[in-house]
């Protein structure tokens, strides 16, 4: 699939998703294909810097965000359900994510 251009908010000091990296999330390092982890994923990008920011601004009092440029290959996968021991959820996505099946920083 084709690559598009989208932004993804990152933890300033880990270049991680927010704090859920013992929990499936990975590292975007500078120009490095990032992939979901094995059972994991997809990753999450935003399709607008606008849709970014308002995710950020909500979020950025408890975790020190900043928002990179990148590309992205959509994914097939339309919705993201989280599985506890007890039931299976649907996850309402903030306006404007995309679920992707790799993504590279640019920034």
């Amino acid at each position: 699939m084709q690559e598009k251009i989208g932004y993804k908010v990152l933890n300033s000091r880990r270049r991680s998703c927010m704090r859920f990296i013992q929990e499936g999330g990975v590292y975007y390092k500078k120009d490095k294909k990032v992939t979901p982890k094995e059972y994991c994923g997809p990753l999450c990008v935003f399709d607008t810097l606008q849709n970014a920011v308002s995710f950020k601004e909500f979020y950025s009092n408890y975790y020190g965000q900043h928002i990179v440029k990148c590309n992205y290959v959509k994914s097939k996968i339309t919705k993201i359900y989280v599985s506890s021991g007890f039931c299976t959820q649907l996850v309402q996505l903030p306006i404007g994510t995309i679920l992707a099946d790799s993504v590279t920083c640019l920034e």
